[in-house]
């Protein structure tokens, strides 16, 4: 009996270790990073407060940041520093207001977006 058990024992060893070597390795892929919406990260934060589409208030409307700056990679880094930074002297007198808590890689999803917007159709 205890003969029995060791065959049994033993070929259920080899049967799991020939398994295992018969499975391929697997390579890890990291996730891609989902990429941000500059549309809907403006939408949560305070910047329609200033800024619309397509209507001047406080600030340009997007459309007019657009026409003036072509989605470069140079203008992206500088309206990205204006947003974090704040800034004045470009479209008048009032100050834009500085986000220094928002997230780099957030205020250039942000950019990019404005840069994509187009003029309103008359």
């Amino acid at each position: 009996m205890k003969k029995l058990i060791l065959v049994i024992c033993i070929s259920a060893f080899v049967n799991v270790m020939g398994s295992v070597a018969q499975t391929k390795p697997t390579t890890q892929t990291t996730p891609k990073k989902a990429e941000l919406n500059g549309e809907d990260l403006i939408a949560k934060s305070d910047c329609l407060t200033c800024h619309q589409m397509h209507v001047k208030v406080i600030g340009p409307a997007y459309d007019m940041v657009a026409t003036k700056y072509k989605p470069t990679e140079e203008n992206i880094k500088l309206l990205s520093e204006k947003i974090i930074n704040g800034g004045t002297g470009v479209w008048g007198a009032f100050p834009m207001t500085p986000h220094p808590t928002l997230k780099e890689e957030e205020v250039r999803a942000m950019v990019k977006f404005i840069l994509s917007v187009k003029p309103e159709e008359e």
